[in-house]
């Protein structure tokens, strides 16, 4: 079903209705050319169409000609449809327009293939991590309506979808205001269908008291009806009886539903308090406002989580095998159980077993303890740990024991710990270097010209070793000689060598994410590959629409790999046949598990993973003027919740901020008021999008999107309308700043194989944008226009450069004095006068130096030295009076996992 009604035709139909011109598939309605009839119900007939003005293909629902024969029905609808069409969320079906075309009253909508959640419903209920997975999306995304003032009223299983990618889509909403307008009140209206008695239609089934007796109703009426839909998700039954919907509705109005837990007693006691509370029948003793119904299952969701191992996905969708209460809660920490695998596509796995063992914290300190290798022998582990920039290395032993300060003597950031083969030492990196130290506190040396970042493998028999350098990926003996580049593509990093020494697996995309002292962010998507360990051609085995991360080897056949997919990132099992090609779809094998990312002993006995949270939200701070610099301590915070902003931006009239969030699931652009405080939704595709910026004139926005499979600068107007890309290469071109008249852009690509600055222009707007043109062949990245428009200022090494926009030379504009351990964000004053730039110093901490556009020496002017409100990415906004800036709240802690690997081979 797609943007759908009910699905079955209401008897008794709407008093005064007519025929509906019958449209067949070929027909026009206006613009539109019929593609396909998608269903039938009391709202008129649903169908696919092809919008030819804009390429796609719509929904279309064309209502009843006796409804739309009342013009003030419909010019109410109107107005409301216009608010509803600004209600823009990744869960909501979005309606585009309300039109009429030879006397057909119609709308056009997004267009959303899955099926409704009534067929989800199942006998004896969902498993609670998928109901806790639905139920959030379905909880958030009433919530976002209410928070615009849009009640839904009539809520049911017919009017969700879930997609293939496991999304909930909600329809109709404000729909069944227009329903309301047009028919009488109360359960005795015609579309109560109370006329056949024993017909059980259900719309009736999912009313709220209130709205079942005819009274005014409130956002309160949706929180009754959502709480019916997820009790029988969650059970399999209704928690109201009847034979019909007459004495469906009398249980509504008079009964207590069933306690859940009498109904499974393996449920939560807390989830039917949370029932017992939203459906009660006085609404004002009811659970007030879905956000908190949404806030109260993510916290029980966290608590489940947290009192679990990880969930076998492809245990727990074979029937038979699985029992929701099963976990480390209900078996001592042990989940004993296991799962036999199959990899679909034409081909089975013969005897592929994995057993799950043990789960069990290594480290669990106050700081942040990430990135954990466990040794060959499974008896140690290696982790790093430390505040964001500074985190040093730690060794200990999975039977217990203190952890051991490796490198503890060592300024910088310490990553991306390996142990060798004979466990004899761990190679991690530094400043762009690799570094040797032995499992015993003592010296580290280094391992001479493997310079570079983004981890490194041994061959099986320890005597070569892999690793990335900028875009390549290069083997060369381990105890040093010729190197020989294997691969030359997009951030390679996270090599994996095969247990018989044949191919490597490697990831490309989202170095950020793992080895860049632990941005919080960079959800981009990657993608992983695997490349012959003797050079050939490199084959891609899962493609980049999701973040993929961590491959393992189990064998030489099949590969372990972290992937968000499904929302949290969890374990993925991937064939891979005598070629090096994927076998069938990667199948998940854990279910919230939600690692940065994870290691494997030699033996395949025992695993190692971090689990990492994050969060980073926009906080303001004056810009100082005194000599001494101020601090982060007396920032103030603008946005709140559960979200990761990236990029910040100031609007061209100083009244809102543009920013990018992950706050409804996808990084989307949105806008927040200064004034109230309220963030506004601009973009909801399903790729994400990043770094917005308005332009000078105020009417345009630009940033970048994976919407191509790739990073490519997209422009729209301020109301989210009027897509245009502007550019479309293979490379990932980012961070894109308008120049002062908006006809021309700035911003860095790696389409020559490294980071540059490039510019593109339109003659003016409205023409279609030219080729762009590369500004700088030395490297550079964060480019920004100055306000004169004369010359673009970037980022490059540990300083900040000028090009002249036209062409030229660049120059160094500063750098020295300040010991900036990372490539600054850099930008400029909204007069020119000044530029500020923002990076970290060597011993972790963010800091912000300003100085005159004309040279001279650099200011620090806010050093974050409060600990407990670090700031983990360099994007910041400046305008006359404020800094703008993230401040990121992080926790990771190290875990163990036991398992048995029993291997199998494929066969057509």
């Amino acid at each position: 079903m797609a943007s759908g009604d009910d699905d079955v035709e209401e008897p008794g139909g709407v008093p005064g209705s007519a025929e509906t011109r019958q449209l067949q598939v070929g027909d026009l309605l206006g613009r539109y050319k019929i593609l396909r009839k998608l269903g039938q119900g009391g709202m008129g007939e649903v169908f696919a169409a092809e919008d030819p003005t804009l390429d796609r293909e719509v929904a279309i629902k064309v209502l009843p000609p006796a409804m739309a024969a009342h013009k003030e029905v419909v010019h109410r609808f109107e107005r409301e449809a216009q608010a509803i069409a600004k209600l823009e969320h990744p869960n909501i079906v979005t309606i585009y327009s309300v039109e009429r075309s030879d006397g057909v009253e119609f709308l056009t909508m997004q267009l959303v293939e899955g099926e409704t959640l009534r067929g989800r419903i199942k006998k004896g209920g969902l498993p609670l991590y998928e109901f806790y997975d639905l139920a959030i999306q379905m909880a958030d995304a009433v919530g976002a309506a209410h928070e615009r003032g849009i009640i839904h009223r009539d809520l049911k299983p017919e009017n969700i979808l879930v997609t293939k990618d496991e999304r909930v889509m909600i329809l109709d909403f404000g729909l069944a205001k227009l329903r309301d307008e047009f028919e009488p009140r109360g359960i005795a209206s015609s579309r109560a269908n109370l006329t056949n008695e024993g017909v059980l239609i259900g719309t009736m089934d999912y009313m709220s008291p209130e709205q079942a007796e005819g009274r005014e109703v409130d956002h309160r009426t949706d929180i009754f009806s959502l709480a019916i839909v997820l009790y029988e998700l969650v059970t399999g039954e209704h928690p109201f009886k009847g034979e019909s919907s007459i004495s469906v509705i009398s249980s509504i109005m008079k009964d207590a539903p069933r306690s859940i837990t009498q109904i499974d007693a393996s449920l939560p006691d807390h989830l039917d308090r949370i029932f017992r509370m939203a459906l009660e029948k006085n609404r004002e003793q009811r659970i007030q406002s879905t956000k908190d119904l949404r806030n109260q299952l993510e916290s029980l969701k966290r608590e489940s989580s947290a009192n679990q191992s990880p969930v076998p996905a492809a245990l727990a969708s074979r029937p038979g095998f699985w029992s929701r209460g099963f976990g480390i809660g209900a078996v001592s920490g042990v989940l004993a159980a296991w799962v036999a695998v199959w990899l679909m596509g034409g081909w089975a796995s013969e005897g592929m077993r994995i057993e799950f063992g043990d789960s069990r914290r290594i480290a669990g300190d106050a700081e942040l303890e990430l990135q954990p290798a466990v040794s060959p022998s499974g008896k140690m582990i290696a982790y790093v740990r430390g505040p964001t920039g500074q985190g040093r290395l730690y060794v200990r032993h999975v039977a217990g024991g203190k952890p051991v300060a490796l490198t503890e003597q060592y300024e910088g950031s310490h990553l991306a710990p390996q142990w060798s083969p004979d466990e004899a030492v761990i190679v991690f990196e530094a400043d762009g270097r690799r570094w040797i130290v032995t499992p015993f506190p003592g010296d580290r040396r280094e391992l001479e010209g493997a310079t570079g970042s983004g981890g490194l493998s041994w061959s099986p028999d320890g005597s070569r070793i892999v690793y990335p350098r900028d875009s390549e990926l290069l083997v060369r003996p381990y105890a040093g000689g010729e190197e020989r580049v294997l691969v030359t593509t997009h951030e390679p990093h996270s090599p994996s060598w095969s247990p018989d020494g044949s191919r490597i697996a490697f990831v490309a995309g989202n170095w950020q994410h793992l080895y860049s002292s632990f941005v919080p962010g960079n959800i981009a998507p990657s993608k992983l590959w695997i490349v012959p360990a003797d050079g050939g051609e490199a084959v891609a085995v899962v493609a980049d629409g999701s973040m993929n991360l961590s491959p393992q080897w189990l064998d030489e056949n099949h590969l372990l790999f972290l992937s968000d997919k499904h929302g949290t990132k969890d374990l993925y099992l991937l064939g891979i046949d005598g070629s090096g090609q994927a076998v069938g779809a990667p199948r998940r094998i854990t279910t919230g598990l939600n690692p940065q990312s994870f290691s494997m002993s030699a033996d395949r006995g025992r695993i190692a993973y971090s689990e990492f949270t994050t969060r980073a939200n926009i906080w303001q701070l004056p810009i100082p003027d005194e000599v001494l610099p101020a601090s982060n301590r007396d920032a103030v915070q603008l946005t709140f919740g559960s979200q990761i902003v990236e990029g910040i931006a100031v609007s061209s009239d100083r009244r809102y901020l543009l920013f990018d969030s992950n706050r409804d699931g996808n990084q989307d652009i949105y806008k927040l008021d200064l004034d109230d405080g309220e963030p506004h939704q601009l973009t909801v595709d399903p790729a994400d999008d990043f770094m917005p910026e308005e332009s000078p004139a105020g009417d345009e926005i630009v940033f970048y999107s994976f919407r191509t499979g790739n990073r490519d600068l997209f422009v729209m107007s301020t109301d989210g309308t009027n897509l245009v890309q502007v550019t479309d290469d293979s490379a990932h071109d980012r961070y894109p700043a308008w120049s002062p008249d908006g006809n021309s852009l700035v911003y860095h690509s790696n389409s020559t194989g490294s980071q540059d600055i490039w510019t593109v222009s339109r003659q003016q707007r409205g023409e279609p944008w030219g080729q762009p043109r590369q500004l700088t062949t030395i490297g550079g990245e964060h480019a920004r226009w100055s306000p004169d428009g004369k010359t673009i200022l970037f980022g490059r090494d540990y300083g900040c450069w000028v090009v002249p926009a036209a062409g030229g030379e660049p120059r160094e504009l500063a750098g020295e004095g300040m010991a900036l351990d990372r490539m600054p964000m850099v930008r400029w004053s909204p007069d020119g006068e000044t530029v500020y730039l923002k990076s970290w110093d060597r011993v972790g901490r963010a800091t912000i130096w300003g100085f005159s556009s004309d040279g001279g020496e650099p200011h620090q002017l806010v050093l974050f030295d409060d600990r407990s409100k670090s700031s983990g990415r360099a994007e910041f906004a400046v305008d006359e009076q404020n800094f703008y800036f993230t401040i990121a709240e992080q926790s990771g802690d190290v875990f163990t996992l036991d398992l048995s690997v029993s291997p199998g081979g494929f066969s057509r």
